[in-house]
């Protein structure tokens, strides 16, 4: 009786330390508000490092390619211990989340205090940006479900692709490329940023085979001079039509 009285006072007692931090449950499409990283290079791509490890959050995050990792990859090789703020758009690749730049990012810290005129260029931040940056405590991450943000700043309305027709092919590390179809496409072959309608993609070329005829909407993210294709959506072309 004395045992199962201190079992069930056990149970009923509440943690020690209060309620545990949940980790953050990352949907394609949510929102990184704000994120304090920093800069990792790996053989696969660019890695963000959260500048403060948390328990809710993943130790790395893949970084998808666009101009806006490009500016601060090159920005990172001038101050490799610099800490920087980001906003970016979750993708998701094989249950892992990618982030997708939505604005360039700011230096963040201690250290955004150091003078760096001599680094700037015409694309920079302005200073009023940066305070607001600076004034940003801590590492703050919101994600949710919305969808309707403004493009990312590398992309224009002319850079859709709108029900382009082309096909399927693989690339050597196995993931699908989009080869369009029609004038003017000759020789193009868009690399597919990591994200859940790639994963399907895989799944479809795995099935009908290397070559599948398909129709795709999405964007184009610019990176180190080539153009990478962010799918929306798409949908396989029926034989004979």
């Amino acid at each position: 009786l004395t045992v199962l009285l201190l079992t069930t006072l056990l149970l009923l007692a509440p943690p020690p330390s209060g309620v545990p931090e949940q980790p953050v449950r990352f949907n394609e499409g949510a929102r990184v508000l704000s994120l304090n990283i920093r800069l990792e290079r790996h053989p696969e791509g660019t890695r963000l490092v959260p500048a403060s490890p948390s328990s809710t959050l993943p130790d790395w995050f893949q970084a998808a390619p666009c101009q806006a990792l490009e500016r601060l990859e090159e920005a990172g090789q001038q101050q490799p211990e610099q800490e920087w703020n980001i906003a970016a758009e979750v993708l998701m690749d094989r249950g892992r989340p990618v982030l997708l730049l939505t604005r360039d990012a700011l230096r963040s810290g201690t250290q955004a205090s150091e003078p760096a005129a001599e680094e700037t260029s015409e694309e920079s931040i302005p200073d009023t940006q940066q305070s607001e940056a600076d004034e940003i405590a801590g590492t703050l991450l919101r994600a949710g479900t919305t969808t309707t943000a403004p493009l990312p700043d590398d992309v224009s309305r002319s850079a859709r692709v709108v029900e382009r027709q082309g096909r399927l092919v693989l690339c050597d590390r196995g993931f699908p490329r989009f080869v369009p179809e029609g004038a003017g496409q000759v020789g193009v072959v868009h690399p597919i940023l990591p994200c859940r309608i790639r994963t399907v993609m895989s799944q479809v070329v795995a099935r009908r085979g290397e070559g599948v005829r398909v129709r795709v909407t999405g964007r184009i993210h610019r990176y180190r001079g080539i153009d990478w294709l962010r799918p929306d959506r798409f949908q396989v072309v029926r034989l004979g039509r």
